[in-house]
Parts: C-alpha cells; structure tokens; sequence
C-alpha cells in the first residue's frame, strides 16, 4: 500500500500508486482479497505471516483465515512464545513449574493479551484437564501506566475489551510498584512498545521483584527495553534472570566481581523454525500448539552454564541449530495434531528437514 507520509508520496523516487493509503474498509477488502487469492493460487498450506498489522485488522485477518490457511504473527504467536520459551528454560533455576508461576504483563496496548492468552492456553494444556484458560488466567495480571489492571477499572468508559478476561477482582494499586506488591509476580515482561523507555521497571519495581523472589525472571521486550540489563542485574544482587528483546548484549561485570550474559528474547529463535517446520509438514493449519512446541524446543535449548550466566535463552550465535530442534519440534507436533499434509509421514523427521532445508550458496568471484 502507498506510505502514509504526504514527503514520501510526493517525493520523485516513489515509484507506487500516488493515492492516500487504503484504511477502514477497503483496507480490510483489500487484505481479503489478497489472502483470498494467495491461497487459491498456491494452496491451503501458504504460510502468511502477518507482519505490523493494527490491531483491529490483525484481528480481522485471524478470525477470518486462521481456520483454512497457517496464519502467523510475532504479536500473535512470536511473543507469548518466547516469554513461554523463557519461563519453561527458567524452571531449572527457578524449581517452579509454568503453573505455579505468577506473570505481570506491562504494557498499554494488545501485545500483552495476547502473550498472555498462549501462556494461560499452555497452562490449561499442561493441567491435564484440572484447569481451563479461565482458571489459568487467574494467575496473569495486567498492568499500565497508572498501575494494575483490575476489575474496578473495568467498568470506566473506554476500558479496552482484549484487556477485560484479565481484569481481575483486586484493590486498586496506583503505579507499577504497588502493582507488583499486590501481586508478587513471579514474572515481570514489558510490552509497552515505544511507550515503554528505561523508566518502566525503575528501581523500586525490581527491587520489589527481588525481595518476593530468589530468582525473578524480567523480560524488557520493549525497545527502549524498560530497564536494562546492568540495572537489572545490580538492583536484583545478580539473581534475576533477565531478557531483552534487543539486540545481544555482551556479557556485564557486576561490582560484586561475578559476571552475567544478558539473553536475548528475540522471536528470531521461534519464527525460523516454526515456519520451516509448518511449510516443510504442508500443514493447512498453525494453531496454538505448534507455538507451544516451538517455545518447548526453545527452552530444551538452554543449558545450566546459560542459567548460571542470569539468561533464559541460548547464545544467538546458535540460532541455526535452535531454529533445526524447534522445526523438528514443530512439524512433529503438526504431524500428531493432524495438520500436517505432506505424506507418507518421514520417518526421520529431523532427516527430512535437513533434506529439504534451503542453503543458500554464493559464487565466489575471487
């Protein structure tokens, strides 16, 4: 579609349609049609990835192809899959189990809902049919830049519907401090997107994080991220387990002398392989255990030294090899949920993958 900048439609080097951008309901007809005609020309095993959609239309997109096409996107499933990835590497160090964990999601928009919806969604799977979503849900909390999200605030004009299945019975808490004193979170993520800056997580917040934890799991996924990785550490006595969603941090010297690597919560460790592993299967359908398998395969990566070191997440200068285990992951889990198209099933599925992999390869002129 045309740029929304009034410079770039009349600067002489754009080359598209010179027309304001489609919004509303042409937008959307316009997203239909081309997902419509995507699937018809190559099949019902098209992977799309809906990339910086607005919400609304994301939403859209989803209720209306998810059901007959792979649908994907990092706000949809990328996200919640790493802070998973994250939590279910961190029961080593932390001696929890996913469901005994309390998560406090900050931000002002959708992105935390819908983090939050895969992580209750993995609960409830994990429960072995003693808990629902909505049980689940108890134990994820919202918050936003006038503190926790509660029942209460619910019912001002303007609450936002995404946020109202966590919009728990509690007192009210102003600022995110209190916030985190009411409910103890076990783990604290940021999503506050642009909004968010260093100031977020201040450092009252995650000491109120290290005096109700041993090991407190931060994740700033926010660019600015809302803290940083050397406060993090120093504020917590080097015992938080911290992730950015920046680029990787080399590792920190604390005044105590001892050292940390800062892990990297990229959705570069979940998509790669996940969609790999969808295309490679021909699955007709991407549903919310695959992103489930691909955040397993993720945290099956981590090992103790990475712990150690205050990360959740490998090195990303493994991200070939974690991106081969969560494909194989991935495209088993698809296999066993029926998805999968691509028959007679391998019987080395990891094998086949690598058959199949795309390497590419460059002539050398010298």
């Amino acid at each position: 579609t045309p740029p929304s900048s009034p410079d770039l439609l009349s600067s002489p080097f754009y080359v598209g349609a010179r027309r304001p951008r489609a919004t509303g309901d042409e937008y959307a007809a316009l997203l239909d049609e081309v997902v419509t005609s995507a699937r018809a020309r190559y099949g019902p095993s098209l992977l799309i990835d809906f990339c910086n959609l607005p919400h609304a239309a994301l939403d859209a997109a989803f209720a209306a192809h998810r059901g007959s096409m792979p649908c994907y996107s990092d706000d949809v499933q990328g996200i919640g899959a790493v802070v998973l990835a994250g939590v279910l590497a961190a029961a080593r160090a932390t001696r929890a189990a996913l469901a005994d964990h309390t998560f406090l999601f900050v931000g002002e928009g959708p992105a935390g809902v819908r983090a939050a919806e895969l992580v209750a969604e993995c609960v409830a799977r994990g429960s072995g049919g003693k808990a629902t979503v909505v049980d689940a849900r108890a134990k994820v909390w919202l918050a936003d830049g006038r503190g926790l999200i509660t029942r209460a605030r619910a019912r001002e004009p303007g609450f936002p519907d995404f946020a109202l299945p966590y919009a728990h019975d509690a007192p009210c808490a102003t600022g995110l401090a209190a916030a985190v004193r009411a409910v103890k979170p076990t783990v604290l993520v940021g999503v506050c997107g642009g909004r968010g800056g260093r100031s977020s997580f201040s450092r009252e917040v995650v000491c109120e994080m290290a005096a109700s934890n041993d090991r407190p799991i931060i994740m700033a996924l926010s660019t600015p991220a809302e803290v940083t990785a050397a406060d993090a550490y120093e504020w917590t006595g080097g015992r938080a387990l911290f992730a950015s969603a920046g680029p990787a941090t080399p590792a920190l010297t604390l005044s105590d002398g001892t050292s940390r690597r800062p892990g990297a919560a990229h959705t570069g460790f979940i998509f790669p392989g996940l969609g790999f592993g969808t295309v490679a299967s021909r699955s007709t359908r991407l549903r919310d255990e695959a992103a489930i398998a691909a955040a397993e395969a993720v945290a099956a990566c981590v090992t103790d030294a990475d712990l150690d070191a205050g990360s959740m997440f490998p090195p990303l200068s493994s991200l070939g090899a974690v991106a081969a285990r969560v494909a194989c992951a991935v495209a088993k889990r698809q296999y066993d949920g029926g998805s999968a198209t691509e028959l007679p099933r391998p019987a080395d599925l990891g094998k086949h993958l690598e058959a199949v992999a795309y390497r590419p390869a460059y002539r050398r002129y010298r």
